[in-house]
């Protein structure tokens, strides 16, 4: 069953398939928010956001050869990701 999950500094997206997306974009992140943060009347925004992927059993996947993150991703690119991980079996 997938799931959102809305926490302080982004999102989670728990995929059907046991995988989990976060998607963060805070002062504690690689994104343009990195030295401040961007807040309006609706929470928190940015440009470009940090992405992680975590398997069914909690681990981080490897997103890259040298990283399990990846920095100032655009919104195409999440949604690349998303789809990517989303498209996997179980």
């Amino acid at each position: 069953m997938s799931k959102f999950r809305v926490l302080d500094t982004g999102f989670q997206l728990e995929l059907s398939n046991g995988y989990t997306v976060s998607v963060q974009f805070s002062k504690y992140h690689y994104c343009s928010n990195r030295h401040g943060v961007d807040r309006n009347s609706f929470g928190l925004q940015c440009d470009n956001a940090e992405v992680a992927v975590l398997d069914s059993d909690g681990e981080f996947v490897n997103l890259h050869e040298h990283d399990d993150v990846l920095g100032y991703q655009s919104v195409s690119e999440v949604i690349e990701i998303i789809n990517k991980f989303n498209a996997l079996d179980a």
